[in-house]
């Protein structure tokens, strides 16, 4: 804790020499990029003091990247990889056709937009008869919508297991097409 707050001790200081020197000779002009880099440094600053009196999971759109600072952590929770950076994507697949649905550098619940996929996939191509998703689109909202629009799920079934041979055939193929393609 006294390395942390020496170095953002030092940071701050470094920081106002910085503004001292551009204040003093008006002649220095930095280019677009040097700009938006040195307030990205700010807004680290600003974030580590913060974290000095605040848990981290108070702070909103934590910066891990100086020259990307639009990228955030993604808690993914797998066993080899806890946390990932980068893009969350939300694709639909169609005849292995694959549509970006959302794309964000924060972290969303994809299970939410399993609504917006059925119809984005009626606009484009009629119908949905069959649906291969996730264990985690499996909830009881996007169950009953799948049952009202009368849409095939390779949810597994709640409750007993009366499933038709061929009902479990489908479902297999479904996860198994989405398993391979999507992933």
């Amino acid at each position: 804790m006294k390395r942390k707050r020496s170095l953002i001790y030092l940071l701050d200081k470094g920081l106002s020499q910085l503004q001292d020197l551009f204040n003093n000779n008006p002649d220095i002009h930095l280019n677009p990029f040097d700009r938006q880099y040195i307030r990205t440094i700010r807004k680290v600053l600003e974030q580590q003091k913060f974290l000095m009196t605040h848990p981290p999971k108070e702070l909103k759109d934590r910066i891990v990247s100086l020259p990307r600072p639009y990228v955030r952590p993604i808690i993914r929770g797998k066993e080899n990889k806890r946390v990932e950076f980068g893009m969350k994507v939300h694709m639909l697949q169609v005849d292995g056709i694959c549509i970006i649905d959302k794309m964000d550098f924060n972290a969303f619940n994809e299970s939410t937009r399993l609504r917006f996929s059925v119809l984005k996939h009626k606009s484009l191509f009629g119908k949905c008869n069959q649906l291969g998703a996730d264990r985690i689109y499996a909830t009881n909202a996007n169950r009953r919508y799948a049952t009202d629009h009368k849409i095939f799920t390779s949810f597994p079934k709640k409750g007993p297991k009366t499933d038709l041979p061929q009902e479990v055939n489908l479902r297999r193929i479904l996860s198994s097409a989405r398993a391979t393609v999507m992933e």
